[in-house]
């Protein structure tokens, strides 16, 4: 079981993503997640997609990120069991998002695709929310 958002946890979403292989369109672009009040403080990771796949994932902060996503750890831990629908989040205020919002929008099909579910579901059940 990886750690929710250690670098082990990272690397497991990376390797999964390839192993379902769900797509962004052709969609390039990155994603730069901020997730506070975690039991170790606030986190920063990056998502880096490239033709619509996602090609890297790293904690850390990238310089010119096309859009930040907030959350508050609480928050990420119910959207990441798939308790808490990234859209019902974001429409109460609990999920905030900047910059480009037409990448945003080009991403959102990607979040009903199956394949996404199943990566989703099985990382879940690999990870350590404690």
């Amino acid at each position: 079981m990886a750690q929710f958002l250690s670098s082990e946890w990272l690397n497991l979403a990376r390797e999964l993503a390839e192993k379902y292989q769900f797509s962004a369109g052709d969609e390039s672009g990155s994603i730069q997640f901020t997730i506070s009040a975690s039991p170790t403080g606030d986190i920063e990771y990056f998502w880096r997609i490239e033709n619509g796949q996602l090609v890297e994932i790293a904690l850390g902060k990238l310089d010119n990120s096309d859009v930040t996503a907030t959350c508050s750890y609480d928050d990420a831990v119910q959207i990441s069991q798939g308790k808490l629908d990234i859209s019902v989040a974001f429409m109460q205020g609990r999920l905030k998002f900047g910059g480009n919002m037409a990448f945003i929008m080009q991403l959102l099909p990607l979040l009903r695709d199956g394949s996404y579910a199943e990566w989703q579901s099985e990382l879940a059940a690999q990870t350590d929310f404690g």
